[in-house]
């Protein structure tokens, strides 16, 4: 699984949307999901960004307490963040690198391996 931390003001979030979908595209047909959460608060602009994504992507926006408490336990200090998680449902990179970087795609394809 891969999670994204993002916002609907971030740019280099709104960057790796279409990045997000091609890559839940390439692994459509394997065990493996995506789940973007957004940590912002406008439920209008975060449906306008993620209606097009694939139905292997998971969208979910927080309220204000919900992403404090994502940005306590998984310590994120910048956005996007991206986090790998295994098959074991434990954390295999809690500093993924972006969809847009191809050595994401190795990385994922090494955890279904």
């Amino acid at each position: 699984m891969l999670l994204n931390f993002w916002s609907t003001g971030c740019l280099p979030c709104r960057k790796e949307i279409p990045e997000i979908a091609e890559l839940a595209g390439d692994f459509k047909n394997q065990d493996f999901k995506i789940v973007t959460i957004c940590l912002s608060h406008d439920k209008v602009q975060w449906n306008e960004l993620v209606q097009d994504y694939p139905v292997n992507v998971i969208s979910l926006i927080t309220d204000r307490k919900q992403a404090a408490k994502l940005f306590e336990d998984y310590k994120i200090d910048g956005i996007p963040r991206f986090v790998l998680i295994d098959k074991y449902s434990m954390i295999a990179d809690p500093y993924a690198p972006r969809p847009s970087d191809s050595s994401l795609k190795e990385a994922i394809e090494e955890l279904l391996r």
